[in-house]
């Protein structure tokens, strides 16, 4: 099983972290009760760290990667993956002690996706005083920005307006 945190996803440069659950079939038994040769390869996380090469039989093992979103994944709107766990496990014989037995490869596979979620900002205008009564006269501008999404929205934030020039804190 494969799973990625967070689920979602807003600029460049935000992390994924993905978590690969691998377990052993718990049907293994005799000498050939483990999987060996394990490996977990992601087609986009070039490093699956995984704690062992080998499980026996019912055992599992938390393997971890990550990957950092790009510009493309941005304007592809998700980023799905797919991991794949192979490794080998000998079937023994069991009518015959010392001989031997087959090889064989076992694999599975998931696919994971994460999704983009946009920053969303608002812009609220007010002035003060509301009503002008002569020429020359100030008028004071207070503009209001809210990130009204679920993701971050990182700064700064620049304020147009086609009569004034604004300033925003950093």
């Amino acid at each position: 099983m494969k799973t990625g945190s967070p689920t979602t996803y807003s600029q460049v440069g935000d992390v994924i972290q993905y978590t690969y659950v691998v377990q052993a079939a718990a049907t293994l038994t005799g000498d050939g009760s483990y999987i060996y040769d394990l490996e977990v390869t992601d087609d986009l996380v070039p490093n699956v760290l995984c704690p062992y090469v080998s499980l026996d039989s019912g055992e599992t093992m938390t393997c971890t990667g990550s990957y950092t979103i790009t510009e493309e994944d941005v304007a592809a709107g998700e980023v799905t993956n797919h991991a794949e766990i192979s490794g080998s496990y000998t079937e023994v014989y069991p009518v015959c002690c010392n001989c031997g037995g087959n090889n064989i490869d076992v694999s599975a596979s998931n696919n994971f996706t994460v999704s983009y979620v946009p920053p969303e900002i608002s812009l609220e205008k007010t002035g003060s005083p509301s009503v002008f009564t002569a020429a020359n006269q100030n008028i004071s501008y207070t503009y209001t920005v809210t990130n009204t999404g679920t993701a971050p929205l990182d700064g700064p934030v620049t304020v147009s307006d086609n009569k004034v020039d604004v300033n925003c804190p950093a």
